[in-house]
């Protein structure tokens, strides 16, 4: 795991004081890659055009200098982010007895490229963003991957394309401007990663399953997928079977490192099921964070897993005070406004593990709610899904199911019950805004569960996530992997009958019957809690003169975004218990308020 820089010249020579640009907006990521730095410049007179290249360092396979970045062999040179997991089988696949220089999985991604060309990305198993130069054939390659686990941001200006694992590398060679319709939709709908824009108007991000081609002769710039969905419609004989062996292989394959690797717990399923197999190939820590606060602690599931299956966890407490104390840091970090306080907890909890266990590699549970419909919209989904169809069977499987199991009433959310069955819209409010920007339709065939389903993947759960983990694990050099992000398995759980998934009020179904050694009260537990943070107080207690401060001196009323007096008026009836507004909704505001006068004061 690493930092990328690059840019590419395609009218001369970098000057002087544009490289020591450069150099800063490496150093400007050093978190991302501590253990080295290192550049590759080539200028090519036969088109006037100079490519730069720069690298940070997270060393985790072949700790040695063969693994350093811009990796360079013939007429290659590679700068890379992530993990190329299945590398161990792609050597013994297609290049056995050929000699390597180095151990790395860098070494294959240039091995796979000059035998197959850019269809070889389609190989790769894992996490990537990377830029190819092709000196032979004069082109550069930017490529990400399948669901937009690490960042690949760009932006053109003039002739000139900077592009790098952080926004905040490209800042210093753009006029910063916002994108209003990204502070639009975010601060009305929640919504942001959905698509290649940033909150910065001309940075923009490469696609996942996707790759650049850049003609350094011509100076066109072609995108192409390398990878999509399948259209599976063969009988799957033992669909349980067949998905658990493909959860062992995305842990097994994940477990290579030379460095230690750590497993994070939560107390439910998900983050338990990824700590027990990875046990099973090798005795690795558990790493949990609990809270003080009863009602917010999983402390008693993580005892309870922990004891059944004989994991060596550690614990660590977490004052929940604190967390109101990094709003600003975290912004920083994650370089735009971001949806909740929960991400400033889990910036916290990477912060804990690093400082006190010194850990580079987590596994992380983060993909299986999007994968096997664990959201408890999907359960209402499903029911408007049976409805339509007619399918009264599954119905009757769903309701009955729910309440003989007693989740029912775990599952109950009258508003989303609403939006969920008969098409109606959560009634927030928000005249306070003055932008009239085109809203995002999300689920916009919500009953076609498959296309739903791929659109989290794709568009509005796992981007947004992933942005998320990102920058607060790599703000403490951190990599962070997610085996139910493996596309095997994304793409089998993407194709599976629906009732394999959401079945007798169960979500997640396959997952509770593929792993039938987990402790029973985990793996049929009921409650869904997530690490659950004391928003609303906050906003009526400690953070009520902070934002009374704010917007009494508002940088988004001074940009026209929002009318601050209506806002306040708002505020005000939230603080008194009534009005619309929701504590989500004014952390959004908030957070932008910030952004805003951090970036355009």
């Amino acid at each position: 795991m690493c930092g990328i820089f690059g840019a590419i010249n395609h009218s001369g020579k970098f000057s002087e004081i544009e490289l020591k640009g450069f150099d800063d907006s490496l150093q400007g990521i050093a978190h991302r890659g501590p253990d080295n730095q290192s550049t590759y410049q080539q200028f090519i007179a036969e088109n006037n055009t100079d490519v730069f290249f720069g690298h940070r360092r997270l060393s985790i396979l072949d700790l040695s200098e063969s693994g350093n970045q811009p990796f360079i062999q013939d007429d290659i040179v590679l700068i890379f982010n992530g993990e190329i997991f299945n590398y161990v089988e792609l050597k013994q696949q297609f290049f056995s007895g050929e000699k390597f220089q180095s151990d790395s999985d860098t070494e294959v991604i240039i091995k796979i490229y000059k035998k197959f060309g850019v269809e070889g990305f389609n190989h790769f198993n894992g996490m990537w963003a990377f830029a190819l130069y092709d000196i032979k054939n004069n082109k550069v390659i930017l490529s990400r991957d399948r669901f937009s686990i690490k960042p690949l941001y760009y932006t053109l200006q003039n002739d000139k394309l900077y592009f790098g694992s952080e926004i905040r590398e490209l800042l210093p060679f753009v006029t910063k401007k916002p994108n209003l319709e990204r502070v639009y939709q975010f601060i009305r709908q929640g919504v942001k990663d959905h698509d290649l824009n940033t909150f910065f108007e001309g940075i923009v991000k490469v696609p996942a399953k996707s790759y650049v081609v850049i003609d350094l002769n011509s100076k066109q710039y072609t995108t192409q997928k390398y990878w999509d969905f399948s259209e599976k419609s063969t009988v799957i004989t033992n669909p349980v079977e067949e998905f658990r062996s493909l959860l062992e292989d995305a842990v097994k394959i994940r477990l290579r490192s030379d460095v230690e690797i750590g497993s994070l717990l939560s107390g439910g399923i998900d983050s338990s099921v990824i700590t027990l197999l990875s046990n099973y190939s090798q005795p690795i820590k558990a790493f949990s964070v609990v809270s003080k606060v009863k009602e917010f602690s999983e402390e008693h599931f993580i005892d309870k897993v922990t004891a059944t299956h004989k994991f060596n966890t550690v614990k660590y407490n977490f004052n929940e005070k604190d967390i109101i104390n990094y709003i600003q840091e975290v912004l920083h970090h994650q370089e735009e406004p971001y949806g909740s306080s929960s991400v400033i907890a889990q910036y916290l909890i990477y912060k804990t593990i690093k400082d006190k266990a010194g850990l580079k590699v987590v596994m992380s549970g983060q993909g299986a709610d999007e994968i096997l419909l664990g959201y408890v919209r999907f359960f209402f989904f499903s029911i408007g899904y049976a409805l339509k169809k007619k399918e009264f069977g599954y119905l009757c499987n769903l309701l009955f199911g729910s309440v003989f199991n007693g989740n029912f009433f775990y599952h109950f959310d009258l508003k989303m019950a609403k939006r969920a069955l008969l098409n109606q819209q959560l009634s927030n409010q928000f005249d306070f805004l003055l932008l009239k920007e085109k809203e995002v339709k999300k689920w916009s065939d919500k009953y076609n569960l498959r296309k739903t389903q791929i659109d989290d993947v794709d568009l509005f759960s796992i981007p947004a996530l992933a942005h998320y983990e990102d920058r607060n694990s790599m703000a403490h050099s951190i990599e962070v992997r997610h085996p139910f992000l493996d596309h095997r398995l994304v793409d089998f759980t993407v194709n599976l009958p629906l009732k394999q998934k959401v079945n007798k009020g169960w979500t997640k179904y396959i997952l509770r019957q593929a792993m039938k050694e987990l402790d029973a009260e985990i793996r049929w537990r009921k409650d869904k809690k997530g690490f659950v943070t004391p928003e609303e107080k906050w906003f009526k207690v400690e953070l009520k003169e902070s934002i009374i401060k704010e917007f009494n001196n508002s940088k988004l009323a001074e940009m026209g975004i929002i009318d601050a007096a209506k806002f306040k008026a708002q505020y005000n009836d939230f603080l008194n218990g009534k009005g619309l507004l929701k504590s989500a909704d004014i952390f959004r505001v908030y957070i932008t308020e910030l952004w805003a006068k951090k970036h355009f004061s």
